[in-house]
């Protein structure tokens, strides 16, 4: 019971999700701005207000390790992410890595938006 009790006291101990977004990709304009989590028992959606973690930056990558806290059935979600500057996404599911997108669009870095604007372009 006590080793139960320090996970939960760490837990508490991280940011609420909320607090950290959006998050911004410096050098484009990919940014996170809301995450939702699906509950492991029941499947309700778990909104960034009761997500506790937080996000490292990794290169052109920002990793989310963080719990989704369902209050309805009392169940607690492991969340392990990385989410790529340019869309990728890559989640921890129950049975191993599942690739994805978490934005529709390729965002375009400053630098690029400058040549397009010098040549002429959008």
């Amino acid at each position: 019971m006590n080793n139960e009790n320090n996970v939960l006291t760490y837990i508490d101990s991280l940011p609420p999700l909320c607090h950290s977004l959006p998050y911004v990709f410096k050098g484009t304009e990919a940014k996170i701005e809301n995450i939702v989590v699906k509950c492991a028992t029941c499947g309700a959606e778990i909104h960034s207000s009761n997500i506790r973690g937080s996000f490292s930056l990794l290169g052109q990558s920002a990793t989310l390790l963080a719990y989704a806290l369902c209050y309805a059935d009392r169940t607690i979600t492991p969340v392990e992410a990385r989410f790529g500057s340019s869309g990728e996404l890559l989640t921890k599911g129950p049975e191993g890595w599942i690739q994805g997108r978490w934005c529709r669009e390729k965002p375009i870095s400053v630098l690029t938006k400058i040549k397009e604007f010098i040549q002429g372009g959008k």
